[in-house]
């Protein structure tokens, strides 16, 4: 729960260093219309309901096999930060291009937290 909102197949993100944050959506943030700096009351318990993969990233992953060998193995929870990204997209081209960064993370090893970084990277240098 978020103050009064019920969440659910909401994957804590890790950071590094034991450190973790809850990744709070688009649709999340409607919900609570809260301002920078507002207290919320989080109240978390395990979610034991089987998480549904999206279908077209596992349709793109299988066509490269470094990046499906990477994908699978790792932990399921780990494999629906993307699938969660990719489904809460607002357009199909913003969609497809999360697809794209996530396959060509996999083949680069990288994980999703060095994936955003490296994306904001890129984003600036074209700036």
């Amino acid at each position: 729960m978020l103050d009064d909102y019920a969440i659910g197949q909401v994957a804590l993100i890790p950071m590094g260093a034991g450190d973790f944050i809850l990744p709070v959506y688009a649709v999340m943030r409607k919900h609570l219309c809260k301002q920078k700096d507002a207290v919320i009351k989080v109240a978390l318990t395990v979610d034991s309901s089987l998480l549904v993969q999206c279908h077209d990233l596992l349709a793109c992953l299988r066509q490269e096999p470094v990046a499906w060998e990477r994908f699978t193995a790792m932990p399921q929870t780990h494999q629906y930060y993307y699938t969660k990204w990719i489904e809460n997209a607002k357009t199909e081209g913003t969609r497809t291009r999360r697809i794209a960064m996530t396959v060509n993370a996999m083949i680069k090893g990288m994980d999703y937290g060095q994936m955003l970084r490296a994306e904001r990277e890129e984003r600036k240098e074209r700036l």
